[in-house]
């Protein structure tokens, strides 16, 4: 990124020949629309208080160019309200939602929409976050009631984006979580590129996964398909022996037959021998009990 401007990105949403980030807490209302090359292209303000905005996502189809803008950061805990405001970035009338959690004030920076088009907050705590879900109908004028419907593993997350529809990531500073939706059952680990302080995250056209760091002119990594690639989706290669490889050796049946013969034979005989001589023993033992006066 070649605008010094951009030094604590915090949220980043891919729209395809557009990228829109905004910068953590202390900066003005404002996001930063980038080229492909990474120039910027446009500065879109937005008249709407700005506290702590951590994340953006995608409003609508992307080719709308609209985005919510994630002003959900709160690192003391004291914040009875947090708020999420939708902004066309063509310069069109902006709307702000007031959303409240259900057991109090609490740290956030990863924000996304589900399949279903409503707004999913993801709590930022040591101990893994929890996965807040907004009313599917936003009301502007009065506060809207966010409901957990799951957890996540990992440890202070920092961004989220929905990766397929049944498929969502969630980032911390190393790595990332791949989950299923709607359950939230994790289904793979994803290692991410070592960033000063990696916080944002962003799913593209065709699924490209991106990252972006604070930091003065830190670049905008984007991870190989692999590391998001789905295990359940991937078909397994079947295994064919190699042309050039030796076949593991067989036993001659021949010798394994004659071998076997002679064991059984050399078993026979030795049981029939046993037998005759116990036989003989026998034999002669009743014979001298037979006769009279015998010892």
């Amino acid at each position: 990124m070649q605008d010094e401007r951009i030094d604590e990105v915090s949220g980043m949403v891919d729209l395809g020949s557009r990228t829109v980030l905004t910068n953590d807490s202390g900066d003005a209302a404002r996001l930063f629309v980038l080229d492909g090359s990474g120039r910027t292209v446009a500065v879109r303000e937005y008249a709407a208080p700005a506290v702590d905005v951590e994340a953006l996502a995608p409003a609508g189809d992307r080719s709308e160019g609209a985005v919510w803008v994630g002003d959900v950061g709160d690192n003391r805990g004291v914040r009875e309200s947090v708020t999420v405001t939708r902004v066309p970035l063509d310069g069109g009338a902006v709307a702000s939602y007031e959303l409240t959690y259900p057991d109090g004030p609490v740290d956030a920076e990863s924000l996304l929409v589900d399949p279903d088009g409503r707004l999913v907050v993801v709590t930022k705590a040591f101990a893994g976050g929890a996965v807040m879900r907004a009313p599917a109908r936003l009301d502007a004028t009065g506060p809207n009631r966010l409901e957990q419907v799951a957890t996540v593993g990992e440890a202070l997350a920092t961004d989220a984006a929905l990766l397929s529809p049944t498929r969502v990531l969630v980032r911390g500073y190393a790595e990332a979580g791949l989950y299923a939706w709607p359950s939230w059952e994790p289904v793979r680990r994803v290692p991410l590129p070592e960033q000063p302080q990696g916080e944002a995250l962003s799913v593209g056209p065709g699924g490209r996964v991106r990252v972006a760091s604070e930091g003065a002119g830190e670049p905008v990594r984007q991870l190989p398909a692999s590391a998001t690639a789905d295990p359940a989706a991937v078909p397994q290669p079947s295994v064919s022996p190699s042309p050039s490889a030796s076949p593991n050796p067989v036993p001659n049946p021949t010798s394994a037959t004659r071998d076997d013969g002679v064991d059984r034979l050399a078993l026979g005989t030795g049981l029939l021998l046993g037998g005759v001589g116990l036989a003989a023993v026998t034999w002669l033992v009743q014979r001298r009990r037979a006769r009279p006066g015998g010892r």
